[in-house]
């Protein structure tokens, strides 16, 4: 699997995500290299070859998850206020 991760102007991970899986490895490199060109937010982009099983590919599962869940949460709470909103709507009649 390959993370593609991006640093600021003193080399700290931003962001991450992993790269598209329809690419090829050379494919994904050209993609970077075209953004490290053009892009303008300071930011540089990055590649890292995360092998399967290995502590990096575990970790970067693991954050998937968590973040699914963390969306999975905020569209429990949407829901509920939504419910709740319908019932003090429900009063004002």
């Amino acid at each position: 699997m390959y993370i593609i991760y991006y640093t600021d102007k003193e080399g700290k991970i931003t962001s991450h995500h992993k790269a598209f899986e329809d690419k090829t490895p050379e494919e994904i490199g050209e993609l970077v290299r075209e953004y490290n060109r053009t892009n303008k937010n300071g930011k540089t982009a990055h590649i890292f070859d995360a092998k399967d099983g290995d502590f990096v590919t575990y970790l970067f599962e693991k954050a998937a998850e968590r973040k699914k869940w963390d969306r999975e949460a905020l569209q429990d709470a949407i829901s509920s206020i939504k419910d709740a909103l319908d019932t003090v709507r429900g009063l004002e009649g």
